[in-house]
C-alpha cells in the first residue's frame, strides 16, 4: 500500500511555534468536549494510512538518528497509540494540557532497541523451553476446550489468516540479562513469564492447526517488537511469519482471527476501527482499561462521555 505523509496530514505534527505551550482550563475543557464529540460521531481514531504512513517515516529514519538512553542502551522510535479514555482524562500530573498533539491518537516514543548479538547456546535453551511448553499446553483442559470451541463454532466468515498481537518474546529480555536464567535453563525466577509467553505462541499454532482442517492452510502472523533474534528463527521454524514494526495492523481483516492477550497498547480499539475480522481472542487490553471500575460511561441526554474515577 503505497502512501503519502505530509505535516498538515497529521496533528502530532503541530506548528513549532505553538509547541509546548500549556491551554487555559477553557480550552483544555474545549479540546475534550472535540474529542468526544467527533469520537461519538464516528470519527476513528485510527487509520491504516496513517499507520502505514508512520511506519515507513520510521523505517526510513537514517540509523544515526538513534539515541542512547542513560545507561548507555541504544533506543529506537516506535509509535504510541492513544486510547479514547487516556486522550479525554490523560492530563498531566499538574493539570495542565499542553497545545500540541491534544487531538492525535498516535505518539513517537523511544524504546530499547535489541543490538544482542545471536547467541547458539540461548537459541538451543530456547528450544528445548519452547519444547517442554509446548508439550504443556497441548495436555492441558484450556487446550482441549479451545479446539472443542473451534470445532463447535459457527463463523460468519471463513478465517484465513491469523494475527497475532503482543505474544511476548520466548526469550525474554530480563531472562537474557539474568545470570541465573543464563546459567541454569530452567530458572526459576521468571519462569511466569517464559510460560506465558510461550503458551500464548503454542494456543496461536493450535488453532491454525485446528482451523487448517478444513483444506486451507492457515498462515500465522505475529506483532512482538520484543522479539530477539533467536526468537525470529524459532518462530519461522514454526511456520509464524514475524511482522516488523506495526504491519500486524495492516495485515487484519475481515477473514482475520486476531489474538492478543494483556497488550500495553489499546488493541480493541485500533482493530475496530480498521476491520470487522471474523474472530478476536483477548483478554485484558490497555493500562487504561485493564481496571474497568475506574471507568463509567455516564448518559447525559444524547450524549455518552467517559469519566475517570481515581
Amino acid at each position: 500500500m503505497k502512501t503519502q505523509c505530509s505535516k498538515d496530514h497529521h496533528e502530532c505534527f503541530d506548528r513549532q511555534e505553538r509547541a509546548g505551550k500549556i491551554v487555559s482550563k477553557k480550552r483544555q475543557a474545549g479540546a475534550i468536549q472535540t474529542i468526544q464529540d467527533l469520537y461519538y460521531a464516528g470519527t476513528p481514531l485510527f487509520d491504516k494510512s496513517v499507520i502505514a504512513c508512520l511506519d515507513q517515516e520510521i523505517a526510513r529514519r537514517p540509523e544515526h538518528l538513534g539515541l542512547l538512553g542513560m545507561d548507555r542502551s541504544l533506543l529506537e522510535p516506535r509509535i504510541g497509540f492513544q486510547s479514547i479514555q487516556r486522550m479525554i482524562n490523560g492530563i498531566p500530573p499538574d493539570g495542565r494540557m499542553r497545545t500540541w498533539g491534544a487531538l492525535s491518537s498516535y505518539r513517537v516514543a523511544y524504546h530499547r532497541k535489541h543490538t544482542d548479538p545471536f547467541s547458539v547456546p540461548n537459541l538451543s535453551g530456547t528450544k528445548m523451553l519452547w519444547g517442554m511448553y509446548q508439550q504443556l499446553w497441548k495436555e492441558s483442559q484450556a487446550c482441549s476446550c479451545l479446539m472443542a470451541m473451534l470445532d463447535e463454532l459457527s463463523l460468519p466468515r471463513p478465517v484465513e489468516k491469523i494475527v497475532c498481537f503482543g505474544l511476548g518474546a520466548l526469550l525474554p529480555d530480563i531472562c537474557r540479562r539474568c545470570d541465573v536464567c543464563q546459567q541454569y535453563i530452567t530458572c526459576k525466577l521468571h519462569e511466569a513469564i517464559r510460560s506465558r509467553h510461550c503458551t500464548q505462541h503454542a494456543a496461536a499454532l493450535s488453532m491454525a492447526q485446528a482451523l487448517s482442517r478444513t483444506g486451507r492452510k492457515i498462515p500465522c502472523y505475529s506483532q512482538e517488537p520484543e522479539y530477539s533474534l533467536e526468537c525470529r528463527k524459532i518462530l519461522g521454524g514454526l511456520g509464524i511469519t514475524v511482522l516488523d514494526g506495526h504491519k500486524g495492523f495492516l495485515e487484519v481483516d475481515d477473514s482475520t482471527l486476531v489474538l492478543s492477550i494483556s497488550p500495553t497498547i489499546p488493541v480493541k480499539q485500533i482493530i475496530t476501527d480498521l476491520a470487522r475480522p471474523a474472530m478476536i481472542i483477548w483478554d485484558v487490553t490497555d493500562g487504561d482499561e485493564r481496571n474497568s471500575g475506574r471507568w463509567q460511561l455516564l448518559t447525559h441526554g444524547d450524549r455518552q462521555v467517559w469519566r475517570r474515577y481515581v
